[in-house]
């Protein structure tokens, strides 16, 4: 497993003109030498860095060496155009004494360094240039844009560069001593013979440079140091600097300072310059001092072509993924992290700082979600600003209608996160309900989060933390719910449902199962009548007390690309099949005479009980299409009187309605409890037509034929377009037997001569043996073969 993620990090191939390309990413390293994390010099490279996260406790030396800190030097400019971007580079010493550098960079033209979060205490980023006549390093591309400088006593230090773009930074420090966020100077150290080559055409635009400690004189811009005026006024030749937000939070009138050829210079001696005309003095109001949030657009900066896209505003650094980034839109904004879209003037707003006799426009919002949910204009949207709502009632949208083509919407604001909290809410007498949607129909919800509805005696049930209530033409998307008494998302409705893109986890049901419902559910419904039609796309559920998806239904139920894990861990008095991933239909006697329930492309995994099961008690024979899913490692009950414990689990058929029309194709089931069949109990009736399943305890079909089995970061935050976040776990491995090992009978695309089995469909075929074919892809890498270096 290991050597198979190594090859994943890194891999090398020579192109037509000699140049060695090279790719590393996923590096989780922490550094012990005085070089860091080093690359190869030795030859000219391409170089792309990404997705990585170094890290050290040292006082010296670097954490990423890509470049020299020496002229004399024979692999100087090899790492020319290198790319680093989506990394972490982190000082874990909290009382450095030493000389510790973030980046080395030196020497090289047209770095492109962007979207990293760089906080090393010393030097964030050093870029030297003056190779190999002794005149300034032009650089025609690249940039450094996008970045967070975190408490770094020199964050960027640039010398001896002609062309340096410094775009759409985020500068943070509360260091008490003397420092600079920026430095332009020329080159001269590293070895370089006088004249110094200079800084020239540097422009610096669009970024925030935030001061919160205590040495008023901490330089914004430094410009020069020499104490040559010639040599520093070589230094502003074509130097722009503008729209940039200043903050210095303990100086008179929060101003900053400046530095030319080692003289400080007030704000306004620094304007008089000429520098910084549209810049402006104004607090970002982050929403904390580690990921650099604005609480709010700061659409203050001016377009630059080829620098649009910034980190969005719920980006997360993660090992092995690209932070989620946002186009610019509108009035260009400052900073590392920009918001996606700008507020419109027509819509409605809530706030926790707004008043519900105001009037929800942007400036004066609304106080709480159900003023909005009463007030907002049928076919109008509402967008709920990030926060913590507490509420001691059950918030109600009752009767609100929209249309098919222009529906009523209730949005997080984009990049925000709107929680709403029944924590301080009464003990009921019965049901118990967090957000309630009643006998509403075309209506958007979009990105809002429910927690802590509680279940407080066997006589409170929690009946959803939202709950849809006979409703048509419903889309949740997005919407989170957590620690439940109950169930988390409820829905009985006579026609149209979407949840799209949901979390729900820790529904926990702490007392005997109430009735009817019962049990902690992640989505659970009951549909009334043969026109229901409820769609999951792309949800997850986890940590419930009783099953991650589940209800009766007598329309049609699909879930598609749905992960459901961990679940039946709770309650310690049931039996049977609680604890499920899937468990659907329960007990119907007039299903629908079509097509009643299909599931695919989706996970179930380390579940207490049963993987999956169409629930039916060898009742009618229902009409159902499973197909290509992951069941791994369920009926794990640890000790629980349960003896339903499979990866898929089917009841014998008495009813032959449908017999051809009710099919099971291309699904894994592997390493569950019971491993003698591998929980696929009954597949054999004359009424389930099965075909390239790999169950039954297949041989074929070991830990070697997937990339990964590890579920570590599958509960964690989403990409952010909302979809699931990436994993290789099920994915199949190169070489794996059951690639192209399915059926073509359900209709999914695929690659190859057939489609995988399975829950993912791969990029790449298996080649014939012996065969050397180049760029085989799995949808996140790129295999070169023959010319792969594995780092060991």
């Amino acid at each position: 497993m290991k050597k198979i993620l190594l090859i994943l990090m890194m891999f090398v191939f020579v192109n037509v003109n000699g140049q060695i390309n090279l790719t590393i990413e996923g590096i989780d390293s922490i550094t012990t030498t005085h070089n860091g994390y080093e690359i190869s010099r030795s030859s000219p490279t391409n170089l792309i860095f990404r997705y990585s996260r170094i890290r050290t406790a040292l006082d010296d030396g670097y954490l990423l060496m890509a470049g020299d800190n020496n002229y004399y030097v024979t692999t100087a400019t090899n790492l020319d155009g290198a790319q680093i971007y989506g990394s972490r580079f982190i000082s874990t010493n909290t009382t450095p004494n030493g000389s510790l550098h973030g980046l080395m960079v030196g020497y090289n033209a047209n770095y492109d360094i962007h979207h990293n979060y760089i906080s090393t205490y010393n030097y964030g980023l050093t870029n030297e240039g003056g190779f190999p006549d002794g005149t300034s390093t032009v650089n025609t591309s690249g940039g450094l844009y996008y970045n967070i400088f975190k408490n770094n006593v020199y964050n960027i230090v640039n010398k001896g560069h002609d062309g340096t773009k410094i775009i759409n930074n985020t500068f943070y420090s509360s260091l008490s001593g003397q420092g600079v966020f920026i430095g332009v100077k020329e080159s001269d150290t590293g070895g370089l013979p006088e004249p110094y080559p200079g800084c020239k055409n540097t422009k610096i635009m669009n970024n925030i440079f935030y001061y919160d400690g205590s040495f008023s004189q901490f330089h914004a811009i430094a410009i020069g140091s020499s104490n040559d005026d010639t040599l520093a006024e070589m230094d502003t030749f074509g130097l722009e600097i503008d729209y940039n937000i200043y903050f210095y939070k303990n100086t008179t009138g929060n101003k900053p300072f400046f530095a030319f050829n080692g003289v400080t210079l007030t704000w306004e001696q620094w304007r008089a310059l000429g520098y910084d005309e549209h810049s402006i003095i104004l607090d970002p109001n982050f929403i904390d001092l580690e990921k650099f949030v604005p609480s709010t657009r700061l659409d203050y900066g001016t377009p630059i072509a080829g620098f649009d896209k910034g980190l969005s505003n719920n980006y997360e650094f993660i090992v092995g993924e690209s932070p989620s980034l946002t186009t610019q839109s509108g009035n260009w904004q400052v900073g590392a992290v920009i918001y996606e879209t700008p507020p419109s003037p027509t819509a409605y707003y809530v706030s926790t700082t707004g008043s519900d006799l105001a009037s929800g426009n942007f400036q004066n919002p609304w106080r709480t979600w159900q003023h909005a949910f009463t007030n907002t204009p049928d076919g109008d949207t509402c967008y709920i600003r990030g926060g913590v709502y507490q509420s001691n009632v059950t918030v109600i949208m009752n009767e609100k209608h929209g249309t098919r083509n222009n529906p009523t919407c209730f949005f997080a604001y984009p990049g925000e996160k709107p929680i709403i909290d029944f924590a301080t809410k009464p003990v009921p007498t019965e049901f118990h309900y967090g957000v309630r949607i009643l006998a509403c129909s075309n209506v958007h919800i979009k990105g809002l989060t429910g927690r802590n509805v509680y279940q407080y005696s066997n006589n409170s049930y929690c009946a959803g933390i939202f709950d849809v209530t006979y409703s048509n033409n419903i889309k949740l998307e997005q919407c989170v719910g957590h620690d439940a008494g109950g169930t988390v998302f409820q829905i009985s409705s006579t026609d149209t449902i979407y949840v799209i893109n949901c979390d729900a986890y820790n529904a926990n049901d702490p007392y005997t199962e109430y009735e009817p419902g019962g049990g902690g559910f992640g989505y659970s419904w009951d549909q009334p009548n043969q026109n229901g039609y409820y769609i999951f796309k792309g949800c997850r559920a986890w940590n419930c007390s009783d099953d991650g998806f589940g209800g009766s239904n007598h329309g049609y139920i699909e879930v598609d690309s749905c992960w459901s894990m961990h679940h039946g861990f709770y309650l310690t008095n049931t039996v049977g099949s609680t604890g499920s991933g899937y468990k659907m239909g329960i007990r119907i006697t007039d299903p629908k005479p079509d097509l009643n329930l299909v599931v695919k492309n989706s996970i179930a995994a380390y579940n207490k009980a049963v993987g999956f099961t169409p629930n039916d008690n060898q009742q009618h024979n229902r009409q159902m299409h499973i197909y290509n899913n992951f069941i791994y490692h369920n009926g794990i009950d640890h000790g629980s009187s349960s003896e339903v414990r499979f990866g898929f689990f089917f009841t014998n058929k008495t009813d032959s309605t449908g017999k051809f029309n009710n099919w099971i194709r291309n699904n894994i089931s592997y390493n569950n409890y019971n491993k003698s069949n591998i929980g696929d109990y009954y597949t054999n009736s004359p009424f389930i037509n099965h075909e390239n399943n790999f169950w039954l305890n297949d041989p074929r079909v070991t830990d070697a034929d997937f990339v990964s089995l590890d579920t570590t970061g599958m509960r964690g935050p989403r990409q952010s377009n909302g979809n699931l976040p990436y994993t290789t776990f099920g994915h199949l491995a190169r070489g794996s037997d059951l690639i192209d090992a399915g059926t073509t009978n359900t209709g999914l695309p695929y690659n190859g001569s057939a489609p995988d089995v399975g829950w993912v469909e791969s990029n790449y075929t298996t080649p014939p043996p012996g065969s050397n074919r180049p760029g085989l892809h799995d949808g996140r890498h790129t295999y070169y073969e023959n010319k792969v270096v594995i780092i060991k």
